[in-house]
């Protein structure tokens, strides 16, 4: 038995509103247009001969008000058969975002300045780790800032990234 054509043409409506849904999805992280040339690194490269992760901060949900100061944990992972030295920088870049007339979905990325440059050295043995904790240097402007381990030939890596902003009012509003 053949569906009615209106059952028909009901199924191609819905499937054609379910693809523009599904095409309505904004554009976040690695995936903005200018984030490999706002951070200075390769979005979405993973394989790197000594790997920088993110472990933790000292702010809850990287959210900073007046006032609060910084501290990173990240873990350099040496993922070679040597001994490895380290001899580079954590750096704190302030950066923005803007929308693109025609398209709300896609934010275009732009890097303000750099802020804030902490050595980062270290001696890693072969396919070993080590957790290494920055205190880094937030600007008192609200924005958002985002962090990168530059490892000299070792590549540079984003890290993650905070915004500061106003203190929430601890009264009901």
């Amino acid at each position: 038995m053949k569906p009615k054509l209106s059952h028909r043409v009901l199924f191609y409506v819905a499937l054609s509103l379910m693809s523009q849904v599904a095409m309505g999805q904004m554009v976040e992280g690695q995936d903005i247009p200018e984030f490999g040339k706002t951070f200075g690194v390769i979005p979405h490269k993973h394989d790197y001969p000594v790997s920088a992760v993110y472990m933790q901060t000292n702010i809850p949900g990287n959210v900073l008000w007046p006032g609060d100061s910084l501290s990173i944990t990240i873990q350099l992972i040496n993922n070679l058969s040597k001994t490895v030295e380290v001899n580079g920088s954590m750096l704190v870049i302030s950066y923005g975002t803007k929308g693109n007339a025609g398209d709300i979905w896609t934010p275009a990325m732009f890097k303000i300045k750099e802020e804030d440059k902490v050595p980062l050295t270290a001696t890693i043995k072969a396919g070993s780790f080590l957790n290494i904790q920055v205190q880094l240097t937030i600007p008192a402007r609200f924005g958002a800032y985002g962090f990168v381990a530059d490892m000299g030939e070792y590549g540079r890596q984003f890290i993650t990234s905070c915004v500061r902003t106003f203190a929430a009012k601890k009264e009901k509003i």
